[in-house]
């Protein structure tokens, strides 16, 4: 699951075991205290704790020329005896209508679970006016369950506060503090800041305060400056003071798991054993009592280990839909697995459970494993904490091997060999008595891929040419193609087919309805289509053009927004993608061909291409085949430099001699060719 928290400098995407919030906006003080209720929730109007520093900002010298100014980000936050406060201010100047609209509208996302919001000062600075705008007229609460398109319900609040009569030049000074954390971390603490944006800060501040925590640790991340510490009295303060931040160029189509910004966190977790023994009783009741869920596991018994693996997968992911209700503790605990499978739904932990709790009356050792979607590659280097993970799936020890299964996905069937896999680079495997953080294996064990062919039937060069595209899935792709079909159905699937083939040919029409076959054994998905192209020949005054152009790996070959780069790249998880064109003719052609196969290898991709002519075909080949998930910094320039010889490979012109003198024979031949089809359907001649 992801929460989405909006603010006028960036948004920060948090995962879902980070409960407190991150997003960067503003309060002042005021003298009173009063509660207001609003849709069924409540907030606070009041002063900000005693513990929280005021800090000054001045107005710049010039201006920035972005659509507001950041005077003041200030940040503090008190953590003490497992819960916290955090306090937000922002001093913002608004410089045109976009910023304005920016600036004018706060948003601040909390749980009312176990967290309680604290607005403390809005006030608009007018040349030396200054107005207080903090009223509960201008403030709503709304439950937005803005991950809900996701299947997930989390009990988030939003507090949307638009402050009214602003102007282009003035300064909107807020601030609010959200209370409490969720009981589920115990007194473990752990959080983190971002320390820089697209845009420059005029002054950032950065406190944190850490009641009676010997352990707390804390590491930055593309941010050199270090922190003034100092201790009293049990409690220990890191500072940060910066002004003028340097901006941030955001090259975009980074590897999931890459920082862009500069950032700090901390953590009193030690190492990751410990954040698995605080996982550990999380997953703790494995108790299933349901009898139609015991008859299941009796039905299943006689067959082998891996055997059971399969049919206990499948029947998580077939019969439990996914829904997460995750209020409360229930952001990381499960729900205990007799009331998922009553219920019929659940995210990632609870079908964990479910399926853990089955393989475990089948003796059959399984474990949770803590993942992130983003990517894990970093997770040895990181600072051990809950919040790097957003994601659980399923160590199984099978047979002979381990097996990383996820119960969240579509129904996988066929073998424990032939399913999809996708690495998450490392898991956190709870409750082993011996591994906590583990390397996953890169790659299936079988290379998914999708292996598209085109026939090209051309019965006159005058004529329509019958067109038939062949494309089979397999593994990963296969699964997420089935899915395609199941969401969205046949009919609109086969309109998209066909929207997209129309824009390589537009004289395209449909000749047929498309079929979809999936060969559950071998999870093999094959898509056939039909069509008519009228105008497939590029004339000549004597000679035909036949175009041939690889479609289906085009897409591997897009250059990215930002080619000069001082970031890693985005690339391709490992896949092989084969794409092969048949071209019949009429007749037999004096074809020469160049022969020019060629292949490009490089460490991150290879491609090749071979065409050959015999039984009146042109038959080309492309085979695509992809070797990391990114490109180092050191390899990128020499990549983008591949990508384009790649992409210019991918189309190929063929010229075959045409005379006008010839359509007899070609015509004698094409009835010729009839009559044997029509003889050999109903035994008689036209």
């Amino acid at each position: 699951m992801d929460t989405f928290l909006h603010y006028p400098l960036i948004t920060i995407r948090i995962k879902p075991f980070i409960c407190l919030i991150l997003s960067i906006l503003l309060f002042p003080v005021s003298t009173f205290a009063q509660t207001i209720q609003s849709n069924g929730f409540q907030y606070r109007i009041g002063p900000a704790e005693q513990w929280v520093t005021h800090n000054q900002y001045a107005l710049p010298e010039t201006l920035s020329g972005e659509p507001v100014n950041y005077l003041l980000v200030d940040l503090q936050v008190r953590f003490h005896n497992g819960d916290s406060t955090v306090y937000h201010r922002n001093v913002e100047q608004p410089l045109t209508t976009e910023g304005l609209k920016l600036a004018s509208r706060i948003e601040v996302s909390f749980n009312p679970v176990y967290q309680k919001l604290v607005w403390h000062n809005v006030t608009v600075r007018r040349g030396g006016k200054k107005v207080n705008r903090l009223s509960p007229s201008a403030i709503t609460l709304m439950q937005r369950e803005e991950s809900l398109d996701q299947e997930i319900v989390d009990g988030y609040i939003t507090s949307m506060l638009v402050i009214s009569d602003t102007r282009k030049g003035d300064v909107i000074d807020y601030s609010y503090s959200v209370e409490g954390r969720n009981p589920i971390y115990g007194e473990h603490t752990f959080y983190s800041s971002y320390m820089g944006w697209r845009v420059s800060i005029a002054k950032l501040k950065r406190r944190f305060l850490f009641v009676n925590n010997d352990t707390i640790q804390y590491k930055s991340y593309k941010f050199d400056q270090k922190p003034v510490i100092s201790e009293n009295n049990g409690v220990k303060e890191f500072q940060w003071s910066i002004e003028n931040t340097k901006p941030v160029f955001v090259e975009n189509d980074y590897p999931s798991w890459y920082r862009a910004y500069p950032q700090i966190t901390f953590s009193s977790f030690e190492n990751w054993k410990e954040v698995s023994g605080w996982a550990e009783p999380l997953y703790a009741n494995r108790e299933v009592t349901d009898p139609e869920l015991l008859n299941f596991i009796s039905e299943i018994k006689p067959l082998s280990k891996d055997e059971q693996i399969a049919k206990a997968l499948q029947y998580v992911q077939g019969e439990i839909r996914y829904l997460g209700v995750e209020l409360g503790v229930n952001s990381h605990k499960p729900h205990d697995p007799d009331d998922v499978f009553k219920n019929r739904f659940g995210d990632c932990k609870d079908k964990t459970l479910l399926l853990i709790s089955i393989l475990e009356k089948l003796s059959i050792s399984a474990h949770p494993a803590l993942v992130s979607t983003y990517g894990g590659i970093t997770l040895p280097t990181e600072l051990p904490s809950p919040s790097e993970f957003n994601h659980v799936i399923t160590r199984v020890q099978g047979d002979s091997k381990v097996y990383w299964l996820d119960p969240t996905r579509n129904l996988q069937n066929g073998t424990l060999e032939q399913l999809g896999y996708s690495s998450y680079d490392n898991a956190l495997v709870v409750g082993h008595p011996s591994i906590d953080l583990e390397q996953m294996p890169e790659t299936a064990q079988k290379l998914p891929e999708i292996r598209t062919y085109e026939y090209f039937n051309v019965l006159s060069y005058e004529g329509p040419v019958d067109y038939q595209i062949v494309t089979e899935y397999t593994g990963i792709e296969a699964e997420y193609m089935q899915s395609q079909f199941a969401r969205q159905g046949k009919l609109t699937m086969e309109r998209k087919f066909l929207n997209y083939m129309n824009r390589l040919y537009p004289s395209l029409q449909s000749a047929a309805p498309l079929t979809f076959e999936h060969d559950i054994k071998k999870n093999v998905v094959t898509v056939t289509e039909f069509y008519h192209i009228t105008d497939f020949f590029r004339k000549q005054p004597e000679y035909l053009l036949t175009d041939f152009y690889a479609y289906s790996i085009a897409n591997y070959f897009s250059l990215p927004a930002t080619v000069k780069r001082k970031s890693p790249l985005r690339h391709f998880s490992p896949v092989k993608v084969t794409h092969q064109s048949h071209v019949r003719y009429p007749e037999w052609l004096n074809m020469h061909l160049s022969n020019d196969s060629k292949t490009i290898d490089t460490p991150y991709f290879s491609l090749s291409f071979t065409e050959d002519y015999r039984d009146k075909s042109i038959i080309t080949t492309h085979v695509y085949e992809s070797k990391t998930p990114f490109v180092p910094v050191k390899g990128v320039s020499e990549h983008i430099s591949q990508l384009r010889k790649a992409k210019n490979s991918l189309s190929k012109v063929y010229e075959t001699a045409y005379e006008e003198d010839n359509r007899e024979q070609i015509l004698g031949e094409f009835i010729e060719r009839l009559n044997t089809q029509v003889d050999r359907l109903k035994g008689e001649q036209l």
